[in-house]
């Protein structure tokens, strides 16, 4: 055989192979990049940041659930006896507002049958987000955002995709298994214990509070920018969808915080300024659980200062449906003026009774 011979025969098989790769990474599509989930295929969804754009794009849904990890626990199920729907959850844990409006644009431009978006707001982010802001601490495959086909080199021609996601499909299918629940999907439940430790009451004892900080006019900028951008843009685009936008009860603790870094009044400023812009748009539903004292108070809520167990977001859901704690134009300024005087004059040493806690 000759040089020539030989290098042609080498190059088709290696076309003849790779096609071969690509075609059975592009046939199971682990990450839904290119159509839904095969019937004859049974899938296991395990990631947020990989699978999520795919379900935006190709499931077949009317409403979703998206947010941060505050979200993650709430069970599509719940959502879809209530609200009469067929719901996905498409959460990212540690996601920007960037990241999260970027999916629900995605999801309105894929799916014309959506009509519901419930979605939380975390507003501790609201700063430190900039317009544009990504997870810096997980990878982010722009490859399967884009609609670029030509990057999806990444995505056809990866070991990782081919062996551990591709193939492991299979198996994970002739082994019994079922596809993920979106009630199981990025579920955490079970991981972690409830009630606030004498470690984290500790460690708040040794925080020395702060000279309360003046607004800053940048910041209420950058916070404007964000929500414009972020929040309300693709509300204007999609009229014909509910958006239900909450923010999340962070524990009394979370607050603590705030006022002992001497942050509070900012923050209470800042998200009565972001709401305002919100309540401008009329398919914003806009909801509060920030007087939600009941269980803002109780720390048995909580796996830490922010994270709340999974009946809690049962709650929450049957609450947006029928839809108290509700913020319109009308009782905007009594919620602010009762917000202001519950966390401007609650007795935060109150918390921390030590010797109670240590016996």
């Amino acid at each position: 055989m000759s040089n020539k011979t030989w290098g042609r025969t080498t190059m088709a098989l290696t076309i003849f192979l790779l096609a071969i790769i690509g075609g059975f990474v592009v046939l199971v599509d682990p990450f839904f990049h290119y159509h839904k989930p095969l019937k004859s295929l049974e899938y296991k969804l395990h990631s947020e940041w990989y699978q999520n754009d795919g379900i935006a794009r190709n499931f077949e849904y009317d409403a979703i659930i998206t947010g941060t990890s505050m979200t993650e626990m709430t069970n599509t199920s719940e959502m879809d006896k209530l609200f009469g729907t067929k719901s996905v959850k498409i959460p990212y844990g540690g996601g920007s507002y960037y990241q999260i409006d970027s999916l629900i644009a995605q999801a309105a431009k894929s799916n014309p049958n959506l009509k519901i978006v419930i979605r939380g707001l975390d507003f501790n982010r609201l700063v430190t987000d900039s317009v544009d802001a990504v997870r810096g601490d997980v990878p982010f495959p722009e490859y399967l955002y884009n609609d670029n086909p030509f990057d999806d080199v990444n995505y056809i021609f990866n070991k990782s995709v081919l062996l551990n996601e591709a193939m492991a499909t299979i198996f994970y299918t002739k082994e019994g298994n079922k596809t993920t629940s979106f009630d199981e999907y990025a579920r955490w439940e079970g991981n972690y214990e409830y009630g606030l430790t004498e470690t984290m009451v500790y460690n708040h004892l040794q925080v020395e509070k702060k000279e309360s900080l003046p607004i800053d006019e940048e910041e209420y900028k950058k916070i404007e920018e964000n929500i414009r951008v972020n929040v309300i843009k693709t509300a204007k685009e999609n009229p014909s969808i509910d958006f239900y936008y909450f923010i999340p009860p962070y524990s009394i603790y979370a607050f603590d915080s705030y006022n002992r870094e001497g942050e509070l009044n900012k923050f209470l400023e800042y998200h009565k300024r972001a709401m305002a812009m919100m309540l401008e748009v009329p398919n914003i539903k806009l909801f509060s659980f920030m007087d939600f004292y009941e269980v803002i108070e109780n720390l048995d809520n909580y796996r830490d200062e922010y994270h709340y167990g999974m009946w809690i977001n049962s709650i929450l859901l049957q609450k947006l449906k029928d839809e108290e704690h509700r913020v319109t134009k009308d009782n905007f300024e009594s919620y602010c003026k009762e917000i202001d005087n519950y966390y401007l004059n609650y007795d935060y040493d109150s918390l921390f009774e030590v010797e109670e806690k240590v016996e």
